[in-house]
């Protein structure tokens, strides 16, 4: 098995703050859980898929500053990706966090149907 983490920083309303990510890697499965002081934020399980392919991805990200809406672009090159179509290769689970809550309120699904 083998673990990572990491720390970003991120900004809210003026104030900085920290999220904790840590990853799991074990045998055919993948897990990354987010924190924030020590709290759990969201848990995402997923299967691993063959790395079986190249992609060009291009994706846009949105952000809120002084209730405007901001988008950004980002583009890149993946040497190796993989792609599934199952719905039970990945689970997410949310935590009683703050942002856990906001996230309860999108009407998230708890699986995916698709990922890359």
């Amino acid at each position: 098995m083998a673990r990572r983490s990491l720390r970003s920083h991120f900004f809210k309303r003026g104030m900085g703050f920290f999220l904790w990510y840590s990853f799991k890697d074990e045998g055919q499965n993948l897990e990354v859980v987010l924190k924030e002081k020590g709290e759990m934020i969201l848990k995402l399980k997923s299967r691993k898929v063959p790395l079986n392919r190249s992609s060009r991805i291009t994706f846009h990200i949105f952000s809120i500053k002084n209730r405007i809406v901001m988008r950004g672009f980002v583009e890149g090159w993946a040497p190796k990706i993989g792609e599934t179509t199952w719905e039970s290769d990945a689970a997410l689970e949310l935590g009683n966090h703050g942002i856990s809550k906001k996230l309860v309120e999108l009407n998230l699904g708890k699986r995916a149907w698709s990922g890359m």
